[in-house]
């Protein structure tokens, strides 16, 4: 690496960012262009909660801020906007504290007028009837709510009373809504043609409404209509539809207690969408087994108990009983309340604790049917066999999964599925593919199933029944070789899509993009790796399938090993590069009905902003978030290489310290994770809230460095060390940091590094781990809880990497645990934890500060009361983050050591401090 430059001369006189400065500085929210491109509204998030809604005209400075605004859309015309209003911080606390409900209010803008307007208390809105119309949904009361519908030009106004659930047509003037009256008066689907201000009702009864649904692109619509029966739970649905609304309209309807598909004991559930075929042919619903009522299963008991038993000697008396002094014991017993327990069986395919977690999806389970609407036929696409059905080419197949054959090696992270195509038509189901993983999808015709297997993607035929070698002839694997997990598969690059017609597949490489045609040979689009560029396609509409490669399509660009990125267009098999710079170029997008295209720019020393043109050459910077970063000293970054202890070649990125002086040499903090080189390019805010912060770390004084690192199956702990003693010397060879005051921070799996790495290597004068684990065999055995999973298959080929049990190799999981190389602490290492954490059981923490205590080991632990796996109470944050900087400052500077670092705190003098303890 070499010497930094100096920065210039002024930016020597700037002041570091401080504490008391943080409050004002901003962070740029996703932005939404109207459809003619004339406007972009943009949300901002400050520090100190002040939030803001900007809408900027694209093509002057013109700028509408809105205060605690979010949630901006534009009528399709782009002539309005509308936007929740939310409260102040202070304004919520308020409303909390009266038991009240916060609510937010709506902003309505005619921007070609200026005219502003504000409707209080909105819970919902969305401009239809082309965009002539607003409906505005007011905040329900049990369940149900009014719904005002204002004509964007007249100011007229409709109210409906009683809505349930509302809807408008795509790009057209009808709005459907379900209406609940109190018991069922009332009740029905009522239809509002905003263009005509006529309303008509299309279904009226008692009986709830649910799961309203307009195909797209049309008057077609379909909803549930519930009913009950009094043998069994729950309700059961008939399914309603109709087509044309905005011609001649045509009324359908689906009893199930008249089709014999539906069995009687079965029901329609409303807990799955409905789903119409694109050409609304056909509807796609859900039905499971309908649960008898508890009133009917006690009677047929009842009836039972009640058959005469021609042997019963209930009648007679054979004089005293022997066993009397039992019974009596057991009609003790039987008095007793059950006893509260769980039974846990090592056989379970899904523990206790994951079918708690899938409980509610375990009783919603049901099976997917479909509806003809022509020729009113219904038919079963899935039993108990099949799983995940999704609908796919526009409702002309559905795939469907099977991982029978592959549940034990499921159980440990190993998941593998049998791939099901079914014809909606016929109910056919045909095998696509056997022992895959992912991805894997259909084309937009429904004939060809693509899937990926051991680096190549192939095609299933379901007209000739045979599968298709897509990739066998591209000369390259798809298969992500660098991907560190012992995974029997490496995963693929990814797919973009079909081509027009199912012609082609496109899928990637590492850098480019391929087509991999159904006939022919395969064929690189794009040539990102002469260079080392990574090219993906970028989904400017996200409506625009199939993919059409005659109109050119639009990509984005990243550098590997500089970082750069951009955008380019591939047209006519050329790529032209349309911008690619030194900068995080992201959020590519484009306004829907005008060539007119926005992307955001950022570094870490470079406030992000959005830039907007009709072409990429004239695009213009339109918002300006943290207008006042020039006026403090900023740290810089660049890239620095290194190379792994298996000589890998790797980067990692250095962030220079506010006012850097190339004269002196500094302390360093290195912050861990996984790869972390992409954070050289993105601009950090400074917060008391974001504990793990390098612009607060480089106003402080510090050099950072956020390096890359590849893990060893196996050896993750041993690895990690060997990779940061490389890249921290590749520093030091530079000359800018003192090797003697370079400390550690990471936190989850970077906590777990900052536990072990320190006792490996004493390269490191300080260090921090932040809810990590110190022991992987008992974390191996513990559970995942915030997802009721066990750690076994997470520990075998996810983020630990250990490949096996530890009942196979426990050499490897003691040699990468910190608890089992205590001895080898020489660091002063301090310990967060949250004491609710339930992501790493911070027990994993007491294990380490247990043992360090034994070996009269330099351990300080940090325990957050009610905290999870990361801080979320503000106090906690800010006062994390202040001892992060009292730790380094101490250890890495030679500050003196704040009085929680140098003295024991007792008990009775914490209590004073924080409150009553756990």
């Amino acid at each position: 690496m070499s010497a930094a430059l100096a920065l210039p001369l002024h930016a020597q006189d700037q002041t570091p960012v401080q504490l008391e400065d943080y409050g004002q500085w901003e962070s740029l929210g996703s932005g939404t262009l109207s459809p003619n491109g004339e406007w972009l509204a943009v949300s901002i998030s400050r520090v100190n909660r002040e939030n803001e809604l900007r809408i900027h005209h694209t093509n002057s400075d013109s700028v509408i801020v809105v205060a605690y605004g979010a949630r901006p859309s534009f009528s399709e015309d782009g002539q309005w906007v509308a936007y929740a209003i939310g409260k102040s911080e202070e304004e919520r606390e308020q409303i909390e504290e009266d038991d009240g409900e916060v609510r937010d209010d709506l902003g309505l803008v005619n921007l070609a007028t200026g005219e502003q307007s504000t409707i209080v208390e909105v819970q919902g809105f969305a401009f239809g009837g082309g965009g002539t119309h607003l409906a505005v949904a007011r905040y329900a009361t049990d369940s149900v709510r009014a719904v005002i519908v204002r004509g964007l030009a007249t100011g007229d106004r409709v109210s409906f009373a009683g809505v349930d659930s509302w809807a408008w047509q795509d790009d057209g003037p009808l709005l459907a809504f379900t209406v609940h009256g109190a018991d069922g008066v009332g009740n029905g689907v009522q239809l509002y043609d905003a263009s005509q201000g006529r309303v008509s009702s299309l279904d009226s009864s008692e009986s709830k409404y649910a799961q309203l649904t307009w195909r797209e692109d049309s008057s077609d619509l379909a909803v549930l209509r519930a009913f009950e029966d009094e043998g069994h739970e729950d309700a059961g649905h008939v399914l309603l539809a109709w087509r044309d609304l905005a011609g001649a309209a045509t009324s359908f309807d689906l009893d199930p207690s008249g089709h014999e598909a539906i069995g009687l004991d079965d029901r329609i559930v409303a807990f799955r969408s409905l789903t119409w075929a694109e050409d609304g042919g056909s509807i796609f619903f859900g039905v499971k087994e309908w649960e008898l009522s508890e009133d009917d299963d006690d009677s047929e008991s009842d009836d039972a108990d009640s058959e005469d038993d021609p042997d019963s000697d209930d009648d007679l008396d054979d004089g005293p009983d022997d066993d009397s002094e039992e019974d009596d014991a057991a009609d003790e017993s039987d008095e007793l309340d059950p006893a509260e327990m769980e039974i846990w069986r090592s056989s379970d395919e899904r523990t206790l604790p994951t079918q708690k977690r899938d409980e509610r999806g375990d009783e919603r389970r049901n099976d997917l049917f479909v509806w003809h609407l022509d020729s009113a036929r219904t038919l079963r696409l899935t039993d108990e066999t099949l799983d995940r059905p999704r609908v796919v080419a526009d409702g002309q197949l559905v795939l469907a999964t099977n991982d029978d054959a592959y549940a034990f090696d499921g159980m440990f992270g190993r998941g593998r599925v049998d791939l099901y195509a079914i014809d909606p038509d016929t109910g056919e189901r045909q095998v696509a593919a056997e022992n895959i993983g992912s991805p894997n999808g259909a084309g937009h015709t429904g004939r060809y199933v693509h899937y990926y297997r051991g680096g190549h993607f192939y095609a299933f035929d379901r007209e000739r029944g045979s599968t298709i070698a897509l990739s066998a002839y591209a000369g390259v694997t798809f298969a992500n070789i660098a991907y560190d997990h012992p995974v029997p598969e490496l995963p693929s690059y990814g797919v973009s899509g079909w081509t027009d017609g199912d012609a082609s597949l496109l899928v990637y490489d590492e850098f480019d993009v391929w087509e991999l045609p159904i006939e022919g040979a395969p064929r690189r689009l794009t040539d990102g790796r002469d260079e080392e560029i990574v090219h993906r396609i970028a989904r400017l509409d996200p409506d625009a399938d199939p993919v059409n490669l005659d109109e050119g399509l639009y990509l984005t660009l990243r550098g590997k090993w500089t970082l750069h990125s951009g955008a380019a267009r591939l047209s006519g098999g050329r790529v032209e590069r349309l911008i690619y710079q030194d900068d995080n170029v992201a959020r590519l997008t484009k306004a829907e009905n005008a060539d007119v295209f926005a992307y955001v720019a950022q570094d870490f020393d470079d406030s992000p902003d959005y830039f907007v043109g009709g072409d990429f050459d004239d695009a213009h910077q339109v918002t300006h978030s943290n207008p006042f970063h020039g006026d403090y000293a900023w740290g810089r970054t660049e890239l620095i290489p290194y190379t792994n202890h298996n000589d890998v070649p790797l980067h990692g990125a250095l962030f220079y310290p506010a006012n850097y002086d190339p004269s002196l040499t500094y302390p360093m903090i290195v912050y861990i994770y996984e790869f972390r080189s992409q954070s050289a390019k993105q601009y950090s805010v400074p917060s008391h809230r974001s504990y793990y912060n390098p612009a607060v770390w480089t106003a402080e004084g510090y050099f950072v460095l956020q390096p890359d690192i590849i893990f060893d199956s196996r050896d993750p702990g041993v690895s990690s060390a060997k990779t940061l003693e490389r890249a921290v010397a590749a520093v030091v060879e530079a000359g800018v940091v003192d090797p003697e005051k370079v400390g550690l921070i990471g936190h989850s799996w970077g906590g777990y590094q900052a536990q072990f790495v320190p006792t490996f290597t004493d390269i490191f004068a300080a260090s921090v781990s932040g809810a990590g684990i110190s022991n992987l065999v008992t974390m191996y055995g513990s559970i995942f809880w915030v997802a009721g999973a066990p750690e076994s298959g997470h520990f075998e080929v996810g983020q630990e990497r250990m490949e096996v049990p530890y009942y196979v190799d426990p050499e490897a999981f003691m040699r990468n645990s910190a608890v089992f190389n205590i001895e080898s602490l020489n660091t002063p290492l301090l310990l967060e934890v949250g004491d609710s954490d339930q992501n790493v059981d911070w027990r994993q923490s007491i294990e380490l500060y247990n043992v360090a205590r034994r070996a009269d080991k330099p351990l300080t632990m940090l325990v957050y009361y009610g905290e999870d796996h990361g801080l979320r109470q503000e106090e906690n944050q800010a006062d994390y983050q202040r001892r992060i900087l009292d730790w380094f400052d101490h250890y890495l500077r030679g500050g003196e050591a704040a009085s929680w670092i140098a003295q024991e705190m007792p008990w009775l003098e914490q209590k004073e401090i924080g409150g009553d303890g756990r």
